[in-house]
């Protein structure tokens, strides 16, 4: 840089729009300062001109004193832009950004004879930019975590940008729901040409002129397996969010999906099961029942409501329901069912209930468990009529107490009787001892009956030989008294 006189550059300098001091190239000492040059440093006139620069400005000497050096030896210019930079400024630390240049002035023979010092402050615009430019890389901080939380998600994700709905971002899951289609960078009614006639095709595009999300629950949508093939129902759970730019303006729309084919199919092949079982519960004449274990709302069939004497059209709360079982029971019933919902054990009773309305006592048996659905929590169950089996038993065990009375009268019988033939016993062994002494006195009457047979006998013989002889006078007989004979 060359100037053709003193008055030039002085002009020059003291009206110049950024901040110059012009420095002598022997002495470095500040010969012209402008106002600008003031505002970047902080320091007044008096500090600066007239002094040796590196005094004014110690705090940076041993950053740059080799460069204004070089710059006076070899003639070239030194540049530094937006350099941070520590200045002691209005007598206080402070931390500024600056670009300056060191810039030789030569005389005519090409010699450095001054080095102008151009400094410009942009601390503003760097911080500011620094500010941007740190909030952008926060923001794709956040989205690069997004982004992987999108690719790691188990969930079906994608990105449809513009308004024609280009897939821009597509994470595994939402791939495997179309597996041999190729999506990224293609419009979604192109990728997927099934939907330009269903009504999602409106609705995406609702959500991107109005905002507005979107949600659905199991729609059903048919589906081809592969581009252009031929499609099968399949069902999905949608949830369309408008994305905004930064001037808030809808430039896209993210999509969560969920395929829920297999749970659709599920349920409604739980729901026929539980058809059939209720036409089964109904043929075999069982009352049934479920149980919200959350509101316990109770909810039973008509057959159960005959049971405990309610009207088919009657409302039935639990409470009312459980006040029904005969109070004998009615506690114990309460309790194995509270114990079934909280440990999920299997309910099995039996107990009288009483008609509602009619006061008629029936025995059933119930039978219940826990099952779960949806995240919710039910206790179902059926009851069997048993009263015909209970009165069965009863008198089965009527009977069986009379027969045990009955049992108890023969035994005592049987005890008296063993008594009387313990007694007939010894008075026959009594009778058989008379009996023998009644013989033996036989025996003896025999024999003295013998032996007055024969004493008569000789007294006849006696008598007739007195009556031959004539000189004998006649005796009178004797009579004695026949004997009896006793026999045995």
């Amino acid at each position: 840089m060359q100037f053709n006189n003193e008055e030039n550059l002085h002009n020059t300098v003291l009206n110049a729009p950024i901040g110059i001091c012009i420095l002598d190239a022997g002495t470095l000492v500040s010969e012209i300062v402008n106002d600008k040059f003031l505002e970047v440093a902080g320091k007044p006139l008096e500090a600066i001109k007239g002094k040796f620069y590196w005094d004014s400005f110690a705090e940076a000497r041993a950053y740059y004193e080799s460069a204004l050096s070089g710059v006076v030896e070899t003639g070239e210019p030194y540049y530094a832009n937006e350099v941070e930079l520590m200045l002691i400024r209005n007598g206080k630390e402070e931390m500024v950004f600056v670009t300056f240049v060191y810039s030789p002035i030569k005389n005519k023979e090409g010699k450095v004879t001054k080095v102008a010092v151009w400094v410009l402050e942009n601390t503003r615009q760097v911080v500011e930019r620094q500010k941007v430019e740190t909030a952008k890389e926060v923001m794709q901080k956040d989205r690069d975590r997004l982004t992987r939380f999108f690719m790691q998600a188990p969930a079906g994700i994608c990105v449809l940008a513009g308004p024609d709905l280009v897939y821009e971002l597509v994470n595994p899951a939402y791939q495997l729901i179309l597996p041999n289609r190729k999506l990224l960078g293609r419009p979604i009614f192109e990728a997927m040409p099934e939907l330009a006639d269903q009504p999602l095709h409106d609705v995406l595009l609702n959500v991107y002129r109005t905002g507005e999300d979107y949600d659905v629950d199991e729609l059903l949508i048919p589906v081809a397996e592969y581009e252009g093939g031929p499609t099968t129902d399949r069902f999905f759970t949608f949830n369309y969010s408008a994305r905004r730019d930064e001037n808030n303006k809808v430039d896209g729309i993210l999509v969560f999906v969920f395929e829920v084919t297999e749970q659709v199919n599920a349920r409604k092949t739980a729901e026929r099961a539980e058809e059939r079982l209720r036409m089964a519960i109904d043929a075999a004449e069982l009352g049934s029942y479920y149980i919200n274990t959350t509101d316990r709302i109770f909810h039973p069939s008509p057959r159960l409501k005959e049971f405990f004497g309610f009207n088919k059209d009657e409302e039935v709360p639990y409470e009312v329901a459980i006040n029904q079982i005969h109070e004998d029971y009615r506690q114990a019933a309460a309790d194995l069912v509270e114990l079934a919902i909280s440990t999920g054990i299997r309910f099995d009773m039996e107990y009288p209930v009483v008609g509602r309305h009619d006061g008629k006592i029936r025995w059933v048996r119930g039978l219940g468990t826990v099952q779960h659905y949806d995240g919710k929590s039910f206790f179902t169950g059926v009851l069997h009529d048993i009263t015909e089996r209970k009165l069965a038993d009863q008198l089965q065990a009527q009977s069986a107490e009379e027969m045990a009375a009955t049992n108890e009268e023969m035994a005592a019988v049987n005890e008296e009787l063993a008594a009387a033939n313990e007694e007939m016993a010894a008075t026959n062994e009594e009778m058989a001892a008379v009996n023998e002494e009644l013989a033996t006195t036989n025996d003896e009457l025999s024999e003295t009956q013998a032996n007055l047979i024969r004493m008569n006998a000789d007294l006849a013989e006696s008598e007739a030989r007195l009556r031959r002889s004539e000189k004998i006078i006649p005796l009178h007989r004797c009579q004695y008294p026949e004997v009896a004979d006793h026999g045995d």
